[in-house]
């Protein structure tokens, strides 16, 4: 899929998940498995195309299908009691005001505008361990590719069929957007990246040359009077995230882990950022405007939580 540049402006997340299911991969059945069909078979001693089909049902006709993403916020720990936003499926709001934030250390921030810039989104495919754990039977229906490893955390180093690759600036205090789609070639999938970097051309929209921006203010532990603070990053960051089971609660302890065939069925990718804690763990008054605001750009990767709709 080529590079697109463009920003994109918030719209409304699509309700309506569908149960999920895991699939295989296309591909002749293990020597085991025919053995096993064989022997089903009554004695029979040769093995047919028809055992193939009937050990390995999933041989059957596949077809690549389109794979969109959605981009969404939890604030939960926000004063506004997370009504900001989606984990997916839900009706996405207009744009907020200020957003007051009670921190794990005890400061409150109130956030007052900022932008975020996402770079790409893809799925990544199933390893064979992966597999083993999330859809057993797959491992019978053929070889699995190993999927691309991060770079430092920026990059996959290669992009899959699934990608979306497209610079995207939005608001900090939006509802989310959606991020685009594309046509995943039949592969078994288990873990989405996400990658946010800076804005890098005029016309992308946004601050050129940083990812994230945000202006505010905070009130220390103890203190009588807010303090002013503007934080930014130029960083780029990214990460792998497992695909949970859609519909779960994204903010849970963790939605059952699934494995996604895209050779039978288009989904739908809902990666929700943590914005009600983007800023826990960091002590406002005594860390810099850069250090903070890299801080933050990590935790509203690092901890984002990914479900899949198929």
């Amino acid at each position: 899929m080529s590079s697109r540049r463009r920003s994109l402006r918030p719209k409304a997340a699509l309700a309506g998940p569908a149960r999920p299911r895991s699939r295989g991969r296309d591909g002749a059945c293990s020597v085991a498995v025919r053995l096993a069909a064989c022997t089903a078979c009554l004695g029979v001693a040769a093995c047919t195309e028809a055992d193939d089909v009937a050990a390995c049902p999933e041989t059957a006709a596949r077809t690549p299908h389109e794979v969109t993403y959605r981009l969404r916020w939890h604030d939960g720990g926000s004063s506004d009691g997370g009504s900001a936003g989606s984990e997916g499926g839900g009706d996405a709001v207009s744009e907020l005001g200020p957003l007051t934030l009670a921190t794990d250390l005890g400061y409150s921030v109130t956030v007052e505008r900022g932008e975020l810039t996402s770079y790409s989104a893809q799925l990544v495919a199933c390893t064979t361990e992966e597999l083993a754990i999330l859809a057993p039977d797959a491992l019978a229906c053929g070889p699995t590719s190993e999927p691309a490893h991060a770079a430092l955390g920026h990059g996959t180093g290669e992009h899959d069929t699934s990608a979306v690759k497209v610079v995207a600036v939005e608001p900090l205090l939006g509802p989310g957007l959606d991020f685009g789609s594309a046509l995943a070639d039949s592969s078994q999938y288990c873990r989405a990246h996400y990658l946010a970097g800076p804005v890098t051309s005029a016309t992308d929209g946004g601050v050129f040359g940083l990812t994230l921006w945000l202006e505010g203010s905070y009130r220390a532990p103890g203190a009588a009077v807010d303090t002013p603070f503007a934080l930014a990053t130029k960083s780029a960051y990214g990460g792998f995230f497992a695909l949970g089971r859609g519909g779960d609660d994204a903010q849970s302890e963790g939605p059952e882990s699934v494995a996604y065939d895209s050779g039978h069925s288009a989904a739908e990718v809902v990666i929700t950022r943590p914005r009600g804690a983007m800023f826990d763990g960091i002590a406002l008054d005594t860390t810099s405007p850069e250090e903070a605001g890299l801080a933050v750009l990590r935790t509203l990767v690092k901890q984002s939580r990914t479900t899949i709709l198929f």
